[in-house]
């Protein structure tokens, strides 16, 4: 078989190689050259990766050429802990990509991210370390300064102040009777000592610099320095800072959109392997899906895959997605696709445009951008809902589905809730949003009934006594159960108030809510709906009826099929049941 045929068997699964016996598929590997066998390792999932690596006899030239990125995604996937093959590997400019990443948080550097690396890269090799140190003293003079002083602080010993008496000041690690050293930290001494020790031995003169840098430099313009110089090396790579990053979110309207006028250039062809691949990315998104299928082989994608990874980038960043998550990780790249996928549709609805040509025609980011104002447009409405105190800020009392969609829109990134899947994911589709909307204004809508017609308002309902009925807390009260509730005491009391129906009041109801054949009596609630309604809801009546024909309607199946002896209020769902009269009248 020819390595092309091999290669686009192999493509199809390449998790199947590894399913192989070891030396098989290590023969089979190693008949394909060096981008055919990077091509399949990004076809495989992140976990997988490692193995596949490993089968090269060219695997470090393959690890060192794997975009750094995907390197990066493949050891957090992983774990760390369990890559130290790859870090030995890995080319120093790929381990400081990982830590600049890793390192830092918005403009903040995290000590801890620093030691775990560090203690990883002694335990690959300490020659990883200084292959690593010898390109960092080249490129960057404030970063060791800046990652030390967290530490360690350095002395240096005046020049009139003989040795002994240095020796006696200051503190006691020195390795040149110049620089004495104080860790702050005695636990980390071995490590930062053994870093120390290198530079003296191998580098002498960033030794020296490193010293005078920590003694006589102010820290913040050092830090500012290697701030600068991060933010510099990640924007090389297609990375913005957290700052510059934010703006995907700007909103844009469909009639602002840029447009692309010059001719793409193919820049795939710089590269060794592609940086992206996005079709393990896109699902079930059909536009766009047909989109990409349509400009397969052709130059354009080379600028669409170089966007599509900048905005995907951007969200990570944005988002401050926790780096040690793979899962968090993918679901940035998969909600990327997501939006992308919900503005050719908008876009394809709105103007008539094939998603080709719009996928062609506009810049990535502003189809993101343009996807997001319509998300964000949802969590607008959704927080207005919690400021005017209509629906409470965790969803309390909505019922669980309702809830799980309502959170959702209140989280950083806005998020869907899957029903299928029973997880939150990114938004995928204008139906998905579309339904969300519909959702809130049913729950607007709701909200207004729910305050009109129950006292006392929700916010109050933990106040209430809860003991010998038929749900433990205040939290199991959901509105279509207290609306349900407050519509019985109507029917059965003629009061307007949140109060659990005794047995005497459930047999009361039975009677007076359902017709001969078991089934709601249409004038009951017709009754209900006159007597209750008023302009001052800013509801349409039918709209009204609606919702209290929909709250009663549940009753229906438990009551119908129940005769006054076998009614039990334990059991009866949907409405507020006191089940234990003498107890629970005791109580209150």
């Amino acid at each position: 078989m020819r390595d092309l045929e091999l290669w686009q068997q192999l493509s199809q699964n390449p998790e199947a190689l590894l399913k192989k016996p070891a030396q098989e598929a290590e023969e089979i590997f190693n008949k394909l050259n060096l981008e055919q066998q990077a091509s399949l390792i990004l076809l495989c999932p992140w976990e997988k990766r490692q193995e596949l690596i490993l089968l090269s006899k060219k695997a470090e030239e393959l690890v060192q050429a794997m975009p750094t990125q995907e390197l990066f995604w493949t050891i957090k996937a992983i774990g760390i802990q369990d890559c130290l093959e790859l870090l030995r590997m890995a080319s120093a400019e790929q381990l400081q990509f990982m830590f600049d990443l890793d390192w830092w948080y918005k403009d903040k550097i995290v000590p801890e991210k620093i030691v775990a690396w560090l203690l990883l890269l002694f335990e690959a090799s300490e020659s990883v370390v200084a292959r690593w140190l010898e390109w960092i003293v080249k490129k960057d003079e404030s970063l060791l300064p800046t990652i030390m002083r967290p530490f360690l602080s350095i002395y240096k010993r005046p020049d009139e102040m003989d040795i002994q008496e240095a020796k006696d000041v200051l503190p006691g690690f020195t390795l040149d009777d110049t620089y004495f050293i104080e860790f702050k930290n005695k636990k980390l001494q071995p490590l930062w000592a053994r870093i120390i020790e290198i530079l003296i031995d191998f580098f002498p003169p960033a030794y020296r610099d490193l010293m005078e840098s920590m003694v006589f430099d102010i820290p913040t313009e050092t830090f500012e320095f290697a701030y600068r110089w991060r933010n510099n090396r990640l924007a090389d790579w297609g990375i913005p800072e957290y700052f510059e990053a934010i703006d995907i979110y700007a909103p844009i309207d469909k009639n602002n959109l840029r447009r692309i006028e010059l001719p793409d250039v193919d820049i795939t062809q710089e590269l060794t392997m592609p940086a992206f691949v996005p079709t393990l990315y896109i699902d079930d998104l059909p536009y766009l899906r047909n989109a990409l299928d349509s400009l397969v082989g052709k130059p354009v994608m080379g600028r669409i895959i170089k966007e599509w990874v900048w905005v995907a980038n951007k969200l990570l960043m944005a988002d401050l997605v926790d780096l040690d998550d793979p899962l968090q990780l993918r679901q940035v790249i998969f909600r990327a696709a997501g939006l992308i996928n919900i503005a050719l549709e908008q876009l394809h609805k709105d103007f008539g445009e094939s998603p080709e040509q719009l996928l062609t025609q506009i810049p990535i980011e502003d189809l993101i951008r343009l996807a997001n104002s319509s998300i964000r447009a949802l969590k607008s409405k959704a927080l207005a809902l919690v400021n005017s105190d209509l629906v409470h800020s965790e969803g309390w009392y909505l019922e669980e589905d309702v809830q799980n969609r309502f959170l959702g829109l209140l989280t950083r990134q806005i998020l869907y809730w899957d029903p299928l899947i029973q997880e939150y994911r990114g938004f995928r589709s204008v139906d998905e949003i579309l339904e969300i909307d519909n959702l809130l204004k049913e729950l607007e809508e709701w909200s207004k009934v729910v305050k009109y017609l129950i006292e006392p308002h929700w916010s109050n309902w933990h106040k209430g006594v809860f003991t010998h009925t038929n749900i433990g807390t205040s939290r199991e009260l959901t509105w279509t159960m207290a609306l349900a509730t407050v519509l019985a005491q109507l029917c059965i009391n003629n009061i307007k108030e949140l109060k659990p129906l005794s047995l005497k009041e459930l047999k009361e109801l039975k009677k007076l809510l359902f017709v001969g054949d078991g089934s709601l009596s249409k004038d009951v609630v017709n009754k209900l709906v006159d007597s209750l309604y008023n302009k001052e809801l800013e509801l349409d009546k039918n709209r009204f009826y609606e919702i209290i024909y929909s709250t009663l309607k549940p009753l229906e199946e438990i009551f119908s099929s129940l005769n006054d002896n076998e009614i039990d209020p334990r059991f009866i769902e949907y409405i507020w049941t006191i089940v234990d009269d003498d107890l629970y009248f005791k109580d209150t």
